[in-house]
């Protein structure tokens, strides 16, 4: 088996406690199906959950070893060392890294191929039209696992804690001057309960709660136990990743959010509960239409979200990772 060493910035060991770091290690996951997948020299093991532990004598190291591909996610300092054949992520840009890399990976199909086409006009912060980028253009997108725990005791004890009703759920970070403003105005105008979880403000609303803490193990349940979710990522999300959009793809849950490119791919083009924005802020009046058209046309959503999932699920990831990555090697 062809094996694979991966690293991640400057980090030595794995943990999940960011969303970069939760898609790393699904990606490591999914290819690690199809190759010896080791991390800072380390072999992967997905199902050992010491492995995910943390060491303070640790340290990031070269390679120890030879391996058939190299793959590196913001250090430049490692990356450049590495013999070839070797892969770089899409971001930071650093163009002496694309130019030594086999290929580059992106995180959304929606990305990948604004690359692909030369089309930067959303990209402009990030690249340059006369920047360099390698032949082979990988799509290493989120990866969801479809289940349905809306009927689990658990779903129903968060139903209960979050006061039952309409609920209206966001769980993680919240961009400041979005949807959080005008919270109690939302609450009020869809009958519903709004909840926020390790994230929000200081909002007074008697339809406002706000919890610091939900146990990871638990997130699954708390999110299923709402009606609808939340997204304001911003104008990334025309190519960026969002792990409330996989959430949502998991869990059955529907999620509002603008029209973006990289939602279209993961929502569907004629997905119902798009909402406007104008200058990168949402418009309450929309949303507030959709949600209250939610209400009324819940029917079928689980069973829609479900389906927008099975691109992403594990087993068309493997697939789809597998014939991406054997072209870099040359199977």
């Amino acid at each position: 088996m062809k094996s694979i060493y991966c690293l991640l910035a400057n980090q030595p060991y794995l943990r999940s406690i960011s969303g970069d770091r939760i898609n790393e290690i699904n990606t490591y996951r999914i290819l690690s199906e199809n190759y010896d997948v080791y991390y800072n020299n380390r072999k992967f093991n997905f199902a050992d959950k010491k492995y995910f532990g943390t060491n303070p004598k640790d340290k990031v190291m070269m390679p120890n070893r030879k391996y058939d591909l190299y793959y590196v996610r913001n250090n430049p300092q490692i990356f450049l060392k590495l013999p070839d054949p070797k892969i770089y992520f899409c971001i930071p840009n650093h163009q002496e890294c694309f130019r030594k890399a086999a290929g580059l990976v992106f995180p959304t199909k929606s990305w990948r191929d604004k690359i692909r086409d030369r089309d930067f006009t959303l990209l402009a912060g990030i690249y340059k039209k006369t920047d360099y980028f390698p032949k082979h253009l990988l799509e290493y997108s989120q990866v969801t696992y479809p289940e349905d725990v809306s009927k689990h005791p658990r779903t129903q004890k968060y139903k209960n804690l979050f006061g039952n009703g309409f609920i209206i759920g966001h769980f993680g970070r919240v961009v400041k001057g979005n949807t959080i403003n005008f919270i109690p105005e939302l609450a009020e105008r869809t009958n519903a309960n709004v909840v926020f979880a390790a994230g929000g403000g200081a909002v007074k609303s008697n339809r406002y709660r706000h919890f610091n803490h939900i146990p990871k193990e638990d997130i699954k349940y708390a999110i299923s136990a709402c009606n609808v979710l939340l997204y304001n990522q911003g104008f990334q999300g025309h190519y960026s990743g969002a792990l409330k959009v996989m959430d949502a793809l998991n869990y059955g849950v529907p999620i509002t959010s603008p029209k973006y490119d990289a939602r279209v791919d993961e929502l569907g083009e004629d997905y119902p509960l798009y909402v406007e924005e104008v200058n990168g802020k949402i418009k309450l009046n929309s949303l507030v239409e959709k949600i209250n058209w939610l209400k009324n046309n819940s029917q079928g959503m689980r069973e829609y979200l479900f389906k927008r999932a099975e691109y992403y699920n594990l087993s068309n990831s493997i697939i789809r990772y597998k014939n991406q990555t054997s072209n870099i090697l040359g199977l």
